[in-house]
């Protein structure tokens, strides 16, 4: 999901992830169910598992999406640096949703035999699925 380390931290800062382009990619955030736990995986060229948190809300589109702004107000997101034209994205708006993080870290976390896949949302059955969680948990201190 993270397509560059500013836009990462921006997202762990003010708590959320996000994705953006047509509605067969945005709309799968709508498949994480709030109170549930995201593993969120980048790809290339910082791969690896870069953080884990709870989500705290359903998707919100770009431009009603707004975050603390350290004084007790809101900020929308499309005036944070960095995230100008997400919601008018060539292939449609983007879309975030709210989510407490209990760990992350840039570049992330990767080794020989974790579970790995092309889609942006997935509910994970394969084998390696298992061992993945735990070792990660274990790497960062996260309870399962």
């Amino acid at each position: 999901m993270p397509r560059n380390r500013k836009r990462w931290s921006r997202g762990v800062k003010y708590g959320f992830i996000g994705a953006e382009g047509a509605p067969e990619y945005t709309g799968k955030l709508a498949q994480l169910p709030v109170g549930g736990r995201v593993w969120v995986m980048a790809g290339q060229p910082n791969g690896g598992y870069v953080g884990v948190g709870r989500i705290i809300g359903p998707p919100v589109p770009a431009a009603e999406f707004s975050v603390d702004d350290g004084h007790g107000g809101r900020l929308p997101v499309m005036s944070l640096a960095g995230w100008e034209g997400t919601d008018t994205h060539a292939d449609g708006p983007g879309v975030f949703v709210p989510v407490a993080w209990e760990e992350s870290q840039y570049p992330g976390t990767w080794e020989h035999g974790f579970f790995a896949n092309q889609h942006l949302v997935s509910q994970p059955k394969a084998d390696k699925w298992p061992r993945t969680v735990e070792r990660l948990a274990e790497l960062w201190g996260v309870e399962l």
